[in-house]
């Protein structure tokens, strides 16, 4: 996780937990870790599922949109002609969809991006996947006016995509 993104985890787990803040560490592979402590909490998140999290994420409007931000900023990559969110659970980018479409933000559909076995490179290193890698295209100018980023660099993309289209 980069280093905005341990930040802004920080900061929720901060106030869930009810804990002291713990500032993210930077461990020798170059990324980021935050680590709480709390017994009560892992033993209820154990047992949950996106079913039984579902009253919490759509307890209205805004725990929606935190949620989906929060996933997306982890999540999602930008370019010029839109924004994608890939993941291996099939049914948790589904979910996603449902609650982009019930805020107003259009989808595509949600495609296979690689198989199981494939060989991927991220950031450089070479990897086989272990599962299938699913991606769900979302509007970008839907997604930044409605909900946008938390994370600096994504932030700098939305930026430079809203100052070229201006809406009320």
């Amino acid at each position: 996780m980069d280093h905005e993104y341990a930040e802004e985890f920080s900061k929720c787990a901060h106030l869930v937990l009810e804990k002291p803040y713990v500032e993210p560490k930077l461990l020798k592979d170059g990324r980021w870790e935050v680590r709480y402590y709390s017994s009560a909490f892992y033993h209820w998140w154990k047992k949950q599922t996106l079913k039984t999290l579902g009253k919490y994420i759509e307890y209205n409007e805004e725990t929606m949109k935190a949620f989906i931000r929060g996933f997306m900023d982890g999540e999602a990559s930008s370019s010029p002609s839109g924004i994608s969110v890939s993941n291996t659970d099939l049914e948790l980018l589904k979910y996603l969809k449902i609650l982009l479409n019930r805020l107003g933000i259009r989808t595509g559909k949600i495609k296979k991006r690689i198989e199981k076995g494939q060989e991927v490179i991220i950031k450089g290193k070479r990897y086989k996947a272990n599962k299938p890698v699913y991606a769900l295209y979302v509007n970008k100018k839907d997604y930044l006016r409605n909900i946008g980023f938390t994370v600096k660099k994504k932030k700098q993309i939305e930026r430079r995509f809203t100052s070229a289209y201006r809406w009320e």
